[in-house]
């Protein structure tokens, strides 16, 4: 079986293990916490040290993260994933300029953008 490894922010991280910590009688070794700040650093910077094997294909899940990220970091995680091994895949969720900036008429939006600044404010 693989190994699961997720980054965020180290104090990110720290809530996430407590909870999870809390939830299950221990968490499994296969379950590796990597503190990286994605808007600074491509997720290639961290996982080699922490076991990660770059020859093998990697599913790289990016939800809810871009819109946390600075513009210019987005191309430069893609352009990383990108460059892992054949067979990689990426998902990941975005949000549309056009709604975060309120200037979208799809349906839904101006909700989902209140829900956006409600979260960002807390």
């Amino acid at each position: 079986m693989g190994k699961f490894f997720e980054t965020d922010l180290k104090e990110v991280q720290d809530v996430k293990v407590d909870r999870l910590g809390r939830m299950v009688a221990r968490i499994p070794p296969r379950v590796v916490f990597i503190p990286l700040d994605l808007a600074r650093n491509t997720p290639a910077e961290a996982p080699v040290s922490h076991g990660f094997a770059e020859g093998k294909p990697t599913l790289f899940v990016m939800e809810g993260l871009t819109r946390y990220l600075p513009e210019d970091a987005v191309p430069r995680i893609f352009a990383d994933i990108g460059r892992s091994a054949p067979g990689s895949m990426v998902v990941f969720t975005y949000i549309l300029r056009e709604v975060v900036e309120g200037r979208s008429d799809i349906p839904g939006a101006k909700s989902l953008r209140a829900r956006l600044l409600l979260l960002s404010s807390l």
